[in-house]
């Protein structure tokens, strides 16, 4: 039976409000699909780094994995994901899920005069590392215009 791994959370583009001491605590979901037997696996990697693979669990049957990396160092990283099985098959399945943001959260609020939506002309470019919760509930890369109050739920 194929076995499919799933990330149900969290987002790509995501960001954690980092610690005094420059860290956050990343929580994940995965979902396991035909997965019978064996090891949950887990990595963060960004350009400069690659931590070494850990264990996440063992599969129990549950076809539902939550768990949390601790103290992940501020900046871009992206989580790899692994279902291995016995020791000769190798691993079964992979996914990732990036880039998730360690750093500073910033939380604009207001009334009409935070709503986003001006003069639509001569937009800057999205930078990398600059991310937006939409009102649609979800996370991406801050583009203009970065309020479509349609979208809202």
């Amino acid at each position: 039976m194929e076995q499919c791994l799933q990330v149900e959370g969290p987002a790509s583009h995501r960001v954690y409000q980092r610690n005094g001491e420059g860290t956050a605590d990343i929580s994940y979901t995965l979902l396991l699909q035909g997965a019978t037997s064996g090891e949950i696996m887990q990595r963060l990697e960004r350009s400069t780094e690659q931590t070494p693979w850990l264990s996440a669990g063992t599969i129990t049957g549950s076809n539902v994995l939550r768990g949390i990396i601790g103290d992940v160092p501020t900046g871009e990283w992206t989580i790899h994901f692994r279902i291995v099985g016995e020791a000769d098959t190798g691993f079964a399945s992979e996914t990732t899920v990036g880039p998730i943001f360690v750093g500073d959260l910033w939380l604009l609020a207001g009334q009409s005069n935070m709503e986003g939506c001006g003069y639509l002309a001569d937009l800057e470019e999205p930078l990398n590392g600059v991310s937006c919760f939409y009102l649609g509930d979800r996370w991406d890369i801050a583009a203009d215009p970065l309020t479509w109050l349609k979208e809202s739920v």
